[in-house]
């Protein structure tokens, strides 16, 4: 965040840099960092919720498919079964 900050503020050559670079260049960079900044956090924001979902969707089908081992194998009923699938959808991930 500190980053885009200065990638907002700072408009003009630094005076280290005027022999080095021209104010057009560094406008282009400015402007192509900023921009790389904006996508890498909107990237970031899409692939957390991808993530999120996709744990989601496979802790349930796990419960699910235990819980369906289980009702056979261990004689339970069908509460167990969807007592497992219940905590699937609903735990925290």
């Amino acid at each position: 965040m500190l980053q885009r900050k200065i990638y907002r503020t700072a408009i003009e050559v630094p005076s280290e840099l005027k022999d080095v670079i021209d104010q057009e260049t560094f406008e282009k960079a400015r402007l192509y960092s900023l921009d790389r900044s904006n996508f890498r956090f909107w990237s970031g924001v899409y692939h957390q919720i991808e993530t999120t979902v996709r744990c989601r969707v496979w802790r349930a089908t796990f419960s699910a498919f235990s819980g369906t081992k289980w009702k056979g194998t261990k004689g339970f009923g069908v509460t167990v079964n969807s007592a497992v699938v219940g905590i699937g959808f609903f735990s925290p991930a």
